[in-house]
């Protein structure tokens, strides 16, 4: 009788000497019901990662920590793409808060990234929960950045600040490749009827958006660059660092999107097919 009523809050009295540990997280786990702040399958959440070192919870809680990490390699097996640092937000969506966090940690070290604490997993699980399918969202994680993007969460190396102030001229005369200090490689190819008109073009100006550019590529109306990196789903990361090509102050070229109309090659004349290699800031270990 007295068992009873301590289980049911009475202070007055005592817990009986055979009742253990786990009556006593019973108890809690009721009261946090009867609260309202139980799970939605009427259980409530168990938190001792922020509150004991990994080290003792291995220690202490042996086949929990491997039960968890194996649940967690489940999970993500069934979240990720084809590269380890992509991983899909919908399968996400499809887990339990605690699953989705517990999943989460485990694809930080994956990575070989230090691994995140509680509150900084409860920001990630929202911010995924939360995100737009079609827009992004980003965040900085130490050595890397998350972004949310057309239904995937990426993880990218953090690269050093860019200056899309730089401007460069590329001697095509010269060469047909250009690196880019720490942005990839432009590169022309000579085609016919496809392209920048190759006639009477020695150097393209390699220049940066900075806002309000417009183009109008080859059977389309003239839109905003910001348009058309969108239409085209260009990576976010990657929208600052396309280099862009002029002839003198007209935008005649965006790799990998189009050529402006009024330098187009003819069917019947050689163009300059010009294609950019990104820089690689993945973080899938081969």
């Amino acid at each position: 009788e007295e068992s009873e009523r301590w289980f049911d809050g009475d202070n007055e009295a005592r817990r009986p000497p055979e009742l253990i540990t786990r009556d006593v997280v019973a108890k809690a786990i009721m009261k946090e019901v009867k609260a309202g702040r139980g799970s939605k399958n009427g259980g409530a959440y168990l938190d001792i990662a922020s509150r004991q070192a990994p080290e003792h919870i291995k220690k202490k809680l042996p086949s929990m920590y491997h039960q968890f990490k194996e649940l967690a390699e489940i999970d993500l097996n069934f979240t990720v793409r084809d590269r380890v640092d992509v991983i899909g937000q919908k399968q996400l969506l499809g887990l339990s808060d605690a699953r989705r966090r517990n999943a989460l940690r485990r694809w930080f070290g994956l990575l070989g990234l230090e691994k995140p604490g509680w509150n900084q997993l409860q920001q990630l699980s929202h911010t995924v929960a939360s995100a737009d399918a079609g827009g992004f969202a980003a965040l900085s994680f130490g050595a890397c950045l998350l972004y949310c993007f057309k239904g995937n969460l990426y993880a990218l190396r953090r690269s050093q600040d860019f200056d899309n102030t730089q401007k460069l001229t590329w001697q095509l005369e010269k060469k047909s490749k250009l690196e880019l200090s720490g942005n990839g490689i432009l590169r022309a190819e000579s085609v016919l009827g496809s392209g920048i008109r190759a006639s009477n073009i020695c150097s393209l100006n390699i220049k940066y958006r900075t806002g309000g550019e417009a183009c109008q590529l080859v059977g389309r109306p003239t839109k905003r660059l910001k348009k058309l990196l969108q239409e085209e789903e260009v990576l976010p990361w990657l929208r600052e660092r396309l280099p862009l090509l002029y002839l003198e102050d007209d935008l005649a070229c965006i790799p990998g999107i189009g050529v402006a109309e009024r330098y187009a090659a003819p069917s019947n004349e050689q163009g300059l097919l010009i294609s950019w290699e990104a820089p690689d800031f993945s973080l899938s270990r081969k």
